[in-house]
């Protein structure tokens, strides 16, 4: 299931599985591991989502934690977005595949959710605020998008030289 036989950690860009669709989640014999795992990485790194893409897996799974002690993990599986809001917010978005990175994005308020839980139930949820950016900024990665791509072109030009400046000074020391 992991590209390359590769470990499940946490990817950074450019590491290719962040720019490739996932697939369908369809084996759950290893779903609590993999879950665990996540979930792991997550916590580790301070994380409040985080895309099965960005720890090389192409399947689409993401978990997500909003709490403030990081006591109500989420999972969500085979997301599918049933409804966005009108309304718009616009919140600073960071990423754990682009460490130090954050810009402000715009996204609808609120969107109705269909999707899997580890049990394999249908669940549908609306989510909203913090929530609501969280799930479209991870359902983005199952679908090979990152948060720079949903700024205006000139914006991604200037946020993009910056973060690969960055990565080449850190790669410099």
């Amino acid at each position: 299931m992991i590209d390359n036989n590769e470990s499940i950690s946490l990817k950074t860009f450019p590491h290719p599985s962040l720019r490739k669709k996932a697939l369908p989640f369809e084996d759950f014999s290893a779903v609590e591991l993999i879950v665990e795992n996540m979930l792991s990485i997550m916590y580790e790194n301070s994380g409040i989502g985080l895309a099965a893409n960005q720890v090389g897996l192409l399947k689409r799974i993401f978990v997500m934690d909003l709490s403030e002690h990081k006591t109500n993990p989420r999972v969500i599986i085979n997301p599918e977005i049933i409804q966005l809001s009108d309304k718009k917010q616009t919140l600073d978005e960071g990423c754990l595949s682009l460490p130090g990175l954050w810009h402000k994005v715009t996204r609808p308020s609120s969107v109705i959710l269909r999707y899997l839980d580890i049990k394999q139930k249908v669940q549908e949820e609306e989510f909203l605020g913090l929530a609501s950016t969280c799930v479209q900024h991870e359902i983005d990665h199952l679908d090979a998008i990152l948060f720079p791509d949903r700024l205006l072109p000139i914006k991604q030009v200037g946020v993009w030289k910056k973060y690969i400046a960055s990565i080449k000074k850190t790669s410099n020391t």
